[in-house]
């Protein structure tokens, strides 16, 4: 135990390593090898699966895999923990050969990485789907309640008010406030309980709503 830090502070200074240094480690690699550390080690109490999985991340983001921002390995993870396990004990049984749980942990990021690009193709459709709907309600929504509309389906915020659409889109907090109130009217939002400030929440089946305002429309 008493080795403890020093050996976080070896760790650290690997994570933080870049593929210039020699001998050359792939990025990738030194970022699994990071992982797999914190959960060999155990440096701290509790945590240290969510420390790993975060180390994980900053050692890739740090060498320039933008990427990784975006993939979720922890639910993988969890879906499969037998087989994360035997990727640990595989490796001691073995005289420490990291290849079983490089290898565990390149397949994680493989599916991780499908998955994302399936979300990518859910969103783009959606989002078509969203903008086929706008167009044809055109005659019902102004070009910026337009903008709103497509803001809303595309980062999906939990709650807006008057002042955020007015400091975003430039105009007055009573226009804002008109334009929040007449998507109301439309069941596209709705109004919070608190009264300073009113926040208005989208819908939970925006999509579907506008949707379906698209094809009265068009109908």
């Amino acid at each position: 135990a008493e080795e403890l830090p020093d050996r976080l502070g070896e760790l650290s200074a690997f994570a933080n390593g870049s593929s210039s240094e020699s001998p050359y480690i792939p990025p990738i690699v030194r970022a699994i090898i990071t992982h797999f550390m914190f959960g060999y080690d155990h440096y701290f109490a509790d945590g240290n699966g969510r420390i790993a999985r975060t180390s994980f991340y900053w050692s890739m983001l740090h060498n320039g895999y933008w990427l990784a921002e975006y993939l979720a390995i922890s639910k993988i993870l969890r879906a499969a923990p037998g087989r994360y396990g035997d990727s640990y004990q595989y490796t001691e049984d073995d005289g420490n050969d990291l290849t079983y749980f490089i290898l565990h942990q390149l397949h994680v990021i493989a599916r991780a990485l499908d998955e994302l690009d399936l979300y990518i193709e859910g969103r783009q459709r959606e989002s078509q789907r969203v903008q086929s709907a706008l167009r044809s309600a055109v005659r019902d929504f102004n070009m910026r309640q337009t903008q709103i509309l497509e803001w809303l389906t595309r980062e999906s915020p939990s709650g807006i008010t008057a002042i955020e659409i007015a400091n975003r889109y430039r105009v007055s907090t009573q226009t804002a406030r008109n334009d929040l109130s007449y998507l109301e009217s439309f069941g596209l939002l709705t109004r919070g309980v608190a009264k300073h400030p009113i926040v208005w929440h989208p819908t939970n089946d925006l999509s579907s709503r506008l949707a379906q305002l698209g094809d009265q429309e068009s109908s």
